[in-house]
C-alpha cells in the first residue's frame, strides 16, 4: 500500500468542499491552539514547538483549561488504532461472518451509548462497522473508548467548531494523515458552519507540522 501523500489530501478536501462558501479565516488563537495541539500531539511530540506555541498562546490570552482540553482532545488520536485494529481481528475472528445480533449484556452497552443518536452517523459512514467491532471484540474497550473520546467535549472550554477542526487538522497532519478522520471531521465543521477558507488554513496547519520528532 502506498503512503497517503498532500496531494492525495487536497484532492479529497476539494471534492468535499466544492459547494461550501468562502468566508473568514481562522482567528489567531485558534491557529495557535490547533499549532500547539499538532505540535504535542503522539504523533509528532515536537515538544520545542509545542512550547513556543503554549508561550504564545498564553501571551494570547488561552487559559490552562483551554489548553488542558486540547492536550485531551489530541490524546484521542490513538483511538484511529482502535478504528483499524478492531475491525481486522474482528474480521478475522471465527464465526464472525454468522454471527447475529448483540447479546444482552452488549445490546445494553449499545443502547446506552449509541442507539440512533445522529452523533455517531459520520463516523458510521467513514469508518463503518467499527462500533460494532469494537463491542464484539471487548466491551470494556469500548465502553472506555466512549467515555475517553467525550471527555474534551463536556467541559466546553474551547468551541465545539475550534475543535473539529483540531481533529481534522490533526487527521491531516504529516505525522498522521489519517484520511476517514480528515474527512469525518471536514464534514463535521461544514454542518456546524465552518467556511472553505478556514478549512483551508487549518488543512495547510496540518500539512506544514512536524514529522515525528520524539522526546530524549
Amino acid at each position: 500500500m502506498t503512503a497517503v501523500s498532500q496531494q492525495e489530501i487536497d484532492a479529497q478536501a476539494g471534492d468535499l468542499l466544492a459547494n461550501v462558501p468562502d468566508g473568514d479565516g481562522l482567528t489567531q488563537i485558534q491557529r495557535v491552539l490547533m499549532q500547539f495541539a499538532l505540535d504535542i500531539s503522539a504523533s509528532s511530540l515536537d515538544i520545542d514547538a509545542a512550547q513556543q506555541r503554549h508561550d504564545e498562546a498564553v501571551s494570547l490570552g488561552v487559559t490552562p483549561d483551554q489548553l488542558s482540553e486540547v492536550v485531551t482532545l489530541l490524546a484521542s488520536i490513538g483511538v484511529h488504532t482502535f478504528f483499524e485494529g478492531a475491525r481486522m481481528i474482528d474480521l478475522a475472528s471465527p464465526g464472525s461472518a454468522e454471527r447475529g445480533a448483540f447479546d444482552p449484556e452488549r445490546q445494553e452497552i449499545w443502547d446506552r451509548h449509541v442507539g440512533d443518536r445522529r452523533y455517531w452517523i459520520p463516523m458510521k459512514e467513514e469508518i463503518p462497522g467499527f462500533l460494532e467491532a469494537l463491542l464484539w471484540t471487548s466491551p470494556d474497550s469500548f465502553t472506555a473508548f466512549i467515555t475517553f473520546v467525550g471527555v474534551p467535549f463536556k467541559s466546553r472550554h474551547v468551541d465545539t467548531l475550534s475543535k473539529e477542526l483540531i481533529s481534522m487538522a490533526a487527521d491531516a497532519s504529516v505525522s498522521h494523515r489519517y484520511l476517514p478522520g480528515m474527512r469525518m471531521h471536514l464534514r463535521t465543521s461544514v454542518l456546524m458552519g465552518a467556511n472553505r477558507t478556514m478549512i483551508l488554513e487549518a488543512l495547510a496547519i496540518g500539512a506544514a507540522s512536524s514529522s515525528h520528532i520524539g522526546v530524549h
